[in-house]
């Protein structure tokens, strides 16, 4: 949340750390430090997985969606 406090600051021309600051005095427990347990495990082990069979989703979808297209032709 921080690194998107500093980015949206910088776009709309405000100071980053005063803008953050601001969110930290708001939002006390966006200032702790996640602590990385399983659920990190977890993220990491889904991105490594989309990596790996990214072409194979996407042909996989393109092919549904090009069947589904074809079925709903052929019914009208």
């Amino acid at each position: 949340s921080r690194a998107v406090v500093r980015s949206y600051a910088s776009e709309v021309g405000l100071d980053q750390e005063d803008t953050l600051h601001i969110f930290l005095e708001k939002f006390p427990s966006e200032a702790e430090i996640p602590k990385f347990g399983k659920g990190h495990r977890d993220v990491v082990g889904s991105l490594e997985y989309w990596r790996e069979h990214r072409s194979l989703i996407f042909k996989c979808f393109f092919f549904g969606v090009v069947i589904i297209l074809a079925i709903v032709y052929f019914i009208l």
